[in-house]
């Protein structure tokens, strides 16, 4: 570091170095041990893909995605009931391997994490517990309405009648082509709209 302390540039490189080099020593690394070498090169071809069609947005790389992404799940479950089938063999010369793959598949996992008390800064864990705090939680945010009648709203005049509404088809066609698909709110829906806006050119 004492080499390079003028220079802003080396000494954010060396940085980097050793972090990337932390990171690749520390940080374990996800491996899929079912899907095997003959299933990493469609996926890998699925991936990126999906890039292309992101990148280009045309309809004949959605459909290549389409295509690639299909094939991986087939090939995932074909090698997904072959794995199980080999443990189901191997059940009796090997039962912890089996018991192991059970208990993985049917462990139940809470999809509330502990929280922390707000007033004592304890760590919440127990059901009980983590149900009363986020009861207190949502509570205390409702709003206490004021007794007696609801207030009307006063009546307004309207002076402009809406008699004609002016949506074409192209302009339908450029909201579908400006669609989000990786959008992760209402995803399905999104990915369904934007294959209605691959057919349209069809009708």
């Amino acid at each position: 570091m004492s080499d390079c302390k003028d220079d802003i540039e080396q000494q954010y490189k060396l940085f980097l170095d050793n972090y990337n080099a932390a990171m690749d020593e520390c940080i374990p690394k996800k491996t899929f041990t079912n899907i095997g070498s003959q299933g990493r090169t469609p996926l890998d071809q699925s991936n990126r893909a999906w890039q292309r069609f992101m990148e280009t947005r045309q309809g004949e790389e959605h459909r290549k995605y389409c295509r690639e992404r299909n094939w991986v799940r087939h090939l995932t479950r074909k090698l997904k009931k072959a794995y199980e089938k080999s443990i189901a063999q191997q059940s009796k010369a090997n039962p912890k391997k089996f018991w192991r793959y059970v208990k993985s598949k049917t462990k139940t996992r809470s999809v509330i994490p502990d929280l922390i008390s707000p007033a004592t800064g304890e760590n919440i864990s127990g059901d009980l517990e983590r149900a009363e705090l986020l009861s207190l939680y949502f509570s205390s945010v409702f709003t206490q309405e004021p007794p007696g009648e609801i207030p009307r709203l006063p009546h307004l005049q309207l002076t402009t009648l809406l008699e004609w509404l002016d949506i074409s088809t192209d302009m339908v066609y450029k909201k579908l082509q400006n669609l989000n698909t990786s959008h992760q709110s209402h995803q399905d829906q999104t990915v369904y709209h934007h294959e209605c806006y691959m057919k349209l050119p069809h009708l």
